[in-house]
C-alpha cells in the first residue's frame, strides 16, 4: 500500500521535483562512479541524439562474478565456504583467490543469507 501521507498529505512529484531541481549536481556527483563502472564494463552508458543517457546495467554471470570480487574480505571469505574458491593469475603474475559463483541468482542468494548473520 505505501505511504499514507502519499495519499493526501504529500506532494506525489516531491521526489521528481527534487531530481529536476538538482540535477545537474547529481549528474556531477555520480559521473565518476558511472564511468568507472562503464569502464569495468558492469554497465553501458548509451547517448542519444537529444542530448540524453541511458545506463544500461550488466546482470550477466561475468559481471555478478566482478561485483562479488570487490565484496569486503570477510564477506567473500564466508561466500567462499558455500561456493568454494578458484585461484587466478593476475596481470601482475600474483594468485589470486576468488569466490567460485556459478550463477547470479545462487549469489544473491549467499549474499542475503551472510549479510543477514
Amino acid at each position: 500500500m505505501g505511504d499514507l501521507r502519499m495519499l493526501f498529505a504529500e506532494d506525489r512529484h516531491k521526489v521528481k521535483k527534487i531530481v529536476e531541481g538538482q540535477f545537474d549536481l547529481f549528474r556531477t556527483m555520480y559521473k565518476p562512479v558511472l564511468e568507472e563502472f562503464a569502464s569495468k564494463e558492469l554497465l553501458r552508458i548509451s547517448h542519444s541524439g537529444q542530448g540524453r543517457e541511458s545506463i544500461f546495467q550488466d546482470c550477466g554471470l561475468p559481471a555478478a562474478r566482478t561485483l562479488v570480487s570487490h565484496l569486503p574480505s570477510a564477506v567473500k571469505s564466508q561466500m567462499g565456504m558455500k561456493f568454494g574458491e578458484e585461484a587466478k593469475t593476475a596481470a601482475s603474475g600474483r594468485i589470486i583467490h576468488e569466490v567460485a559463483v556459478r550463477s547470479r541468482g545462487e549469489a544473491a542468494e549467499c549474499l542475503q543469507k551472510v549479510l543477514r548473520r
